[in-house]
């Protein structure tokens, strides 16, 4: 009953947040204080708020999982991260020669027919495709100059990546001052 008493005292005298610590000592007394045991395996950490108690190497080692998984994921959040990073630089490669070709080629592309796609703002349609930034910028130049071979366009105006698109085969739209439209599979595309 004295301990009791002693723990419903303490748990009034000390903050909400605080806790009391149930510890046992080698010739088994037990005894009640406001900082850790000495030896942690007969020691508990006794809730305030709740009553509960968990033993002092249960509580440390939760924390340590706690901290291991936080570790886990920002190492996680690092690598995507460097990927992102590796995409996008392999995406501006193809983009400069994109570009280049627009430049070389007036009459045969409208300044904004292939505009870059940016990694932090890519459209709707490309967002589910965002590991493959670097072949979807190759295959949106490769389908704009097959829509020119094919002597239906004179001028390509827009160069997008189609809603028809699947992870394994990209469709890319491609627009014409024509009025014609050609829809190029990956597969079409990377034919030799």
């Amino acid at each position: 009953m004295k301990e009791i008493c002693f723990v419903l005292a303490a748990c009034f005298a000390v903050s909400a947040n605080a806790e009391i610590y149930k510890c046992t000592d080698d010739t088994g007394n037990t005894s009640y204080q406001a900082k850790p045991c000495r030896d942690k395996s007969q020691a508990y950490a006794l809730d305030t708020r709740t009553g509960s108690h968990i033993t002092i190497k249960v509580k440390e080692d939760q924390k340590l999982q706690q901290e291991l998984k936080r570790q886990q994921l920002e190492l996680e959040k690092q690598k995507k991260r460097q990927l992102e990073q590796q995409w996008a630089s392999a995406a501006k490669v193809e983009q400069e020669k994109t570009r280049t070709l627009i430049q070389n080629n007036p009459k045969e592309f409208s300044i904004y027919a292939i505009p870059p796609y940016q990694l932090n703002q890519l459209p709707p349609v490309a967002q589910q495709f965002k590991p493959r930034l670097p072949d979807i910028e190759k295959l949106r130049r490769l389908a704009a100059q097959k829509a020119l071979v094919s002597g239906q366009c004179t001028r390509v105006e827009s160069d997008q990546l189609s809603p028809r698109s699947k992870q394994a085969k990209l469709i890319v739209l491609v627009d014409c001052s024509s009025g014609k439209s050609f829809y190029f599979s990956e597969t079409e595309l990377l034919k030799k």
